[in-house]
This record gives C-alpha cells, sequence and structure tokens, in this order.
C-alpha cells in the first residue's frame, strides 16, 4: 500500500465504513511509515476540533471535507 492509498482510507475508518481487509492493510502500512502516521494523527485532532467547534459528533460528509481540504494543502507545500 502507498501513501496515496492509504490516506482517503484514514477519513473511512474514522467513519467505521473500512472493510477488515482494508482495515488490516491500513494498519501495515502505518505501523511502517512516520508520515502516514502523522496524518493519522492530524485528522483525528481535526476531526475532534471540528467535533467540539459544532458541538457535537462531525457528519461524515464534513469529515470528508476535512480530509480533502488538508489533502489540498499538503498538494500546495511540496
Amino acid at each position: 500500500m502507498t501513501c496515496a492509498d492509504a490516506q482517503p482510507l484514514l477519513s473511512r475508518r474514522r467513519d467505521g465504513a473500512l472493510p477488515p481487509g482494508d482495515e488490516a492493510a491500513l494498519a501495515a502500512h502505518l505501523s511502517a511509515c512516520p508520515d502516514c502516521t502523522r496524518w493519522s494523527g492530524w485528522l483525528d485532532r481535526a476531526c475532534r476540533a471540528a467535533s467540539a467547534a459544532l458541538g457535537g459528533e462531525m457528519s461524515p460528509e464534513l469529515a470528508t471535507e476535512v480530509l480533502e481540504f488538508a489533502q489540498h494543502l499538503v498538494d500546495t507545500r511540496k
């Protein structure tokens, strides 16, 4: 699994929509990739902050938007 494969799966995992086979592959990738591990931590913190700001749980749609925006920021920094 590449980082490009793993990063979209992080949002699906947060939504509880990741199939078991993908979960195992993602876990293996995260165990060997510090960049994606940092990305996962950032996504978790961003989702918690947005949920707190909204006063409740973040919708899967908003979580996807947060992830897409973060990916845009990463892409434009390169």
